[in-house]
């Protein structure tokens, strides 16, 4: 035996009152807005994060471009101590191993924040590939530095290893660059085609939304002019010019001046 709810019939749109329409013409609009608004805020955070990862990329360039020009800046300095302390030219000791040493603490912190920064796999492998030949160079170039103020002799013998260490880190730096320019490409890449994806996902969603909403207020409105035929066949509705649609459509306005201001006119066929 059905329940008396399962036998109770369904209400078909034709059956739904007018202000039951109207409330699902509302709540349709309400959805494809919120559907619209979804589509784009998606669109927008996959572009935000495509320009953060491009962010990232371009800092790490500045670090590494940075720490480039220290690696060229200790080996000025040993040369510089180197000639300082021949006579060759007249610097002050202390000023030349203090500007040694600032370089080299630059370059490690150049690396240190390169390697705090979130990047792509890649990348962080070329830079921990550039610890150990750094921590060779700086040490070497610090003995040379302080030696040739106290052993110019042995300073001197001491430039062929050093510059085997140059060579290392400059090959380190070279493979950091590669891999850089590398992503930097990539990412701007990467960061144009989800900026034209997500366009295109937007206007999708807005073309899609303004013909689902045309569709539906044109059934709607087409429902409502069914409804009210069956009425033709008996009446024929003057409604004042006074009245706007609104007053029309919704019940109390029109009782309201029916009762305050006058009555409706309405003729049958006959007359």
């Amino acid at each position: 035996m059905k329940s008396e709810r399962a036998a109770r019939p369904r209400r078909s749109w034709m059956h739904l009152t007018l202000r039951q329409r109207l409330a699902q013409f509302a709540i349709t609009g309400v959805v494809i807005v919120l559907c619209v608004a979804t589509a784009g805020i998606v669109g927008i955070r996959r572009v935000q994060n495509a320009n953060d990862d491009l962010t990232a990329l371009n800092l790490a360039q500045r670090y590494h471009q940075d720490g480039d020009m220290m690696h060229d800046a200790i080996r000025g300095d040993v040369y510089l101590a180197i000639l300082s302390a021949s006579a060759a030219v007249d610097v002050d000791q202390e000023g030349v191993i203090a500007n040694l040493s600032s370089n080299s603490q630059r370059f490690r912190d150049d690396l240190a924040a390169n390697r705090s920064i979130d990047l792509p796999q890649s990348v962080a492998l070329a830079l921990q590939g550039v610890a150990k030949p750094l921590t060779e160079y700086i040490e070497s170039a610090n003995r040379i530095g302080n030696l040739a103020f106290s052993d110019l002799k042995a300073a001197k013998t001491a430039i062929p290893e050093f510059d085997e260490r140059f060579f290392a880190l400059q090959d380190a730096q070279q493979a950091v660059t590669d891999e850089l320019t590398r992503m930097t490409e990539a990412a701007r890449q990467r960061g144009a085609d989800v900026e034209s994806e997500a366009e295109r996902m937007l206007l999708a969603a807005v073309a899609g939304s303004v013909l689902l909403l045309g569709g539906f207020a044109y059934f709607f409105s087409r429902s409502l002019v069914r409804s009210l035929r069956h009425l033709g066949q008996h009446f024929i509705f003057h409604i004042p010019l006074d009245m706007t649609a609104q007053m029309v459509l919704r019940d109390e306005p029109v009782m309201r001046v029916r009762r305050e201001v006058g009555h409706l006119h309405y003729f049958s066929k006959n007359t």
